[in-house]
């Protein structure tokens, strides 16, 4: 890109461009064809960098400007201009016929790059890029005709946050997958992360499209999935962000918490169920790196959830579990004399299986 800056100038001159005739064109419902025409010159636009990149690669002619333009159409290919969340807020019925076939044509534009350039993109690469791109594309979609049916608000934008725990594993799926030289690194992985930016911003889009108001705690499923896809080495990373996951889900049950049926109608607040979600978090964590210590901090995110919905009932419900806990302590030498017999067993059977553990010796040769 420093050898040839041309292309980045020409995608952000187009990125520009789509904005401001967006919004020059006040769109209204019934009233697409500028719109349309404004997508249909966007698509012969990503077109001729699809053509153009896969070209340049299969040529061997200029292969680094063939992959720049390539990772140039990504951004597009996720809708970066937010034409089709646009069209869609516009005209549920005509923005979804829109929308279905803006996904056909990323399936195909995708599958035009598979086959031309085989070894920059497999099969797989392709898969998670066009699982991406739908999603991103359905999010306006959904958000539309939930709207029409009176039914989005911000308990269901909440919902849709909940996908992006699922984001940075397919980030990670995509950087394992498509694989970068040592000198490129840096901004391989940052190519990686642009559907999930993507999916981002059209999450916020949607939310301010329709009036919802961003809230603190659609971030914590993000963070959970950062957690998740963390190394054995990140220790801080692995406990620190779903412990920032739990503070941002405080105090906002009122607006994004539910009930569920059945006996009682149990109540889900956000900061209950980001506490469940902690616990298998760990839980998953604790198998993949065989560490014991995940083991009890899941157990006791999901007994700090079975407590209460609030943070007022988590502080009264762990009152009332310290006093069951003291309460179960012995009060004479009789009951200490009859717990540290049964200890006596316990460290028995636990010395006995560490002895079967230990590997014989192999015997000296004389």
């Amino acid at each position: 890109m420093k050898s040839n800056p041309f292309y980045a100038l020409s995608a952000s001159a187009m990125l520009l461009g789509c904005w401001l005739l967006s919004e020059a064109l006040h769109l209204q419902a019934g009233q697409l064809g500028g719109l349309l025409l404004l997508m249909a010159v966007l698509q012969l636009y990503e077109g001729l960098l699809v053509g153009l990149g896969a070209w340049l690669v299969r040529a061997g002619r200029a292969p680094r400007d063939g992959v720049t333009v390539l990772v140039l159409e990504t951004v597009f290919l996720v809708d970066a201009p937010l034409l089709a969340a646009e069209c869609v807020t516009a005209d549920a019925r005509v923005g979804t016929g829109v929308a279905a076939l803006l996904v056909a044509l990323a399936v195909a534009k995708l599958a035009w790059v598979r086959r031309a350039a085989p070894d920059l993109l497999s099969r797989q690469a392709a898969r998670l890029l066009g699982v991406q791109a739908a999603f991103v594309l359905s999010v306006p979609v959904l958000a539309a005709h939930l709207a029409g049916a009176r039914a989005f608000g911000p308990l269901a934008l909440y919902g849709l946050w909940w996908a992006m725990l699922l984001l940075p594993l397919a980030q990670r799926a995509l950087l394992r997958e498509t694989g970068a030289g040592a000198e490129a690194s840096r901004a391989h992985a940052a190519w990686t992360w642009v559907p999930a930016a993507m999916a981002v911003l059209h999450l916020w889009a949607v939310g301010y499209i329709h009036a919802v108001p961003f809230q603190p705690a659609y971030l914590a499923p993000f963070l959970l999935g950062l957690a998740v896809t963390a190394g054995r080495e990140q220790v801080v990373r692995r406990v620190a962000l779903p412990g920032v996951g739990l503070l941002v889900s405080l105090g906002q049950g009122a607006s994004l918490g539910f009930a569920l049926p059945g006996p009682g109608e149990p109540f889900v607040s956000p900061l209950r169920l980001t506490l469940f979600a902690v616990g298998i978090a760990w839980a998953y964590l604790a198998w993949r790196d065989r560490e014991r210590w995940l083991v009890a901090l899941a157990a006791g995110s999901v007994v700090v959830a079975l407590l209460g919905s609030a943070a007022s009932d988590l502080a009264g419900g762990l009152g009332r579990l310290l006093r069951l806990l003291h309460s179960l302590l012995p009060r004479d030498a009789f009951g200490w004399g009859l717990l540290t017999v049964i200890a006596s067993f316990v460290l028995l059977a636990a010395g006995a299986r560490r002895s079967l553990e230990e590997r014989p010796r192999a015997r000296r040769v004389r």
